[in-house]
């Protein structure tokens, strides 16, 4: 857990964990006020889990296997992209979480031993792919690059002798933590709602 203070009150968070394994996105906040008085609580948290956690998939062969599909067929890319496109990619993390399936799309779903697995080159290619710890079988992706949005990002003022990065420049490239942040998570929303309810817009 991690606690916040600040001067409005106290953030209390609390990642799942079961069984030692990390559960994929499960997140609770607790607001409470500057008395101490619990006045909010959000987040996913995934019940009722029941399930082993020994992976029979090894860590290395799911890692093989997801950089295998994306260089098969990139998401978000146009099929007739040359191969050249995916040169370089390999897996940056592969972590072991409990994946409870439906969840990023709010639906009820079964819990399952996952690997999840980012896979990148460092430039064109940035995507999650999630494995059944058990079998191999994927069961989500998503790319964390906008391959089609038209994103940039402005220091202090809109105005263009503040903007620091535009979409095509290399990534991070010369961004700091914070602007190399922002311009991810600007990605992984957009591609989220696309993959997620075929939403092509923020």
């Amino acid at each position: 857990s991690d606690t916040r203070s600040d001067a409005h009150g106290t953030t209390v968070v609390y990642d799942q964990v079961y069984d030692g394994v990390p559960v994929f996105g499960a997140q609770l906040r607790l607001h409470l006020d500057k008395q101490g008085d619990l006045t909010s609580v959000n987040g996913f948290a995934a019940p009722d889990l029941d399930l082993g956690v020994e992976p029979r998939l090894s860590k290395d062969a799911a890692a093989a296997k997801a950089v295998s599909i994306v260089k098969d067929a990139p998401s978000g890319v146009d099929p007739d992209m040359p191969a050249s496109y995916t040169a370089g990619a390999k897996a940056v993390s592969t972590d072991l979480n409990v994946y409870r399936l439906g969840s990023t799309r709010g639906v009820s779903g079964k819990p399952v031993l996952a690997w999840v697995v980012e896979v990148s080159n460092g430039s064109t290619v940035r995507e999650t792919v999630i494995l059944d710890a058990a079998t191999g079988k994927p069961v989500n992706r998503w790319s964390m690059i906008a391959h089609a949005l038209d994103r940039e990002l402005y220091e202090e003022a809109y105005e263009p002798e503040n903007k620091v990065w535009s979409e095509g420049d290399p990534y991070p490239g010369g961004l700091d933590e914070d602007q190399a942040s922002e311009v991810a998570g600007t990605g992984e929303a957009y591609w989220m709602f696309m993959n997620t309810f075929g939403r092509d817009s923020y």
